[in-house]
């Protein structure tokens, strides 16, 4: 993702959340709870999108949906495939 201006950051807001959801808790009154819930959110799908492709047998991928939200709204960047391949160690045996 893009790095905000520090100009584009309200002052005492977060630029790390402002950078990964567009937004942070002292936005529009959302709150911590809030913002908590968005990281919480974004680091399951990431654990869950990390799990996929280790269960994967090997040569083959799976296909990731990459939304990132904006302070206009959610973008959506397409569906991307990775790839995972064999383990090093695993071919030698």
């Amino acid at each position: 993702m893009a790095d905000l201006a520090p100009s584009a950051v309200p002052p005492g807001h977060s630029a790390v959340a402002h950078r990964v959801h567009g937004w942070c808790a002292l936005c529009d009154a959302r709150g911590y709870a809030k913002e908590t819930m968005a990281w919480r959110v974004r680091e399951n799908r990431r654990e869950d999108a990390a799990r996929a492709l280790a269960d994967a047998p090997p040569n083959t991928g799976v296909e990731i949906q990459l939304i990132v939200n904006t302070p206009s709204g959610p973008v959506d960047l397409g569906t991307h495939r990775f790839a995972r391949v064999p383990d090093e160690g695993a071919r030698r045996g």
